[in-house]
C-alpha cells in the first residue's frame, strides 16, 4: 500500500493572523494506493457480508473486483474506507470521470443508473470533495 495524500492543513501564513495547533492540523482522512496483486479476492464475500451487502455484485473487470475486495477487507478490520476511483498507471492520458452508471436505480425502459458523482460530496472538487469533507468540524480557540 503506497500513501499518496492526506487532508492536513499546511501551517498558515503568519499574515493571515490565524494560528491553528498541530493537533488541529492532523490528517484525519488518507488517500492510500493498494497493490491488486496482494487482495484476498476470496474474502470479498464474506466481508462485504459482514458490512451489510446483500444481493449480487456484478464487476466489469477482474481490476474492479480486487479494489472491492481490498475495500471490504479494509472495513471489515475496522478501517472507515471507501473505493475512491480506479486508474491504470499504464494509461498514456488519464482519462476524467465526469460521470458514471453505478447500481441500476430503475428497470426502465431505458434503465437508470446512480451516478455518485450527483452527491453532494462530489460537488466542488470530485472525489477530493469527499475526502475533505470527513474532516471533523474543529473552529480555532480565540
Amino acid at each position: 500500500m503506497a500513501r499518496l495524500g492526506d487532508n492536513s492543513i499546511p501551517e498558515l501564513p503568519s499574515e493571515l493572523g490565524i494560528t491553528l495547533p498541530a493537533e488541529q492540523r492532523q490528517p484525519t482522512a488518507f488517500l492510500v494506493q493498494i497493490n491488486l496483486d496482494k487482495v484476498n479476492v476470496e474474502s470479498a464475500a464474506a466481508n462485504g457480508t459482514l458490512a451489510g451487502l446483500t444481493g449480487t455484485l456484478e464487476f466489469s473487470s477482474e481490476a474492479g473486483l480486487q479494489t472491492f475486495a481490498g475495500v471490504m477487507d479494509a472495513k471489515s478490520a475496522g478501517f472507515n474506507v471507501s473505493g475512491n476511483f480506479t486508474t491504470y498507471s499504464s494509461q498514456a492520458f488519464p482519462v476524467t470521470l465526469f460521470k458514471t452508471d453505478e447500481r441500476q436505480a430503475s428497470a426502465g425502459p431505458p434503465p437508470t443508473f446512480t451516478d455518485p458523482f450527483t452527491n453532494a460530496g462530489f460537488a466542488d472538487f470530485g472525489t477530493t470533495g469527499t475526502l475533505l469533507g470527513d474532516r471533523p468540524s474543529k473552529a480555532p480557540k480565540q
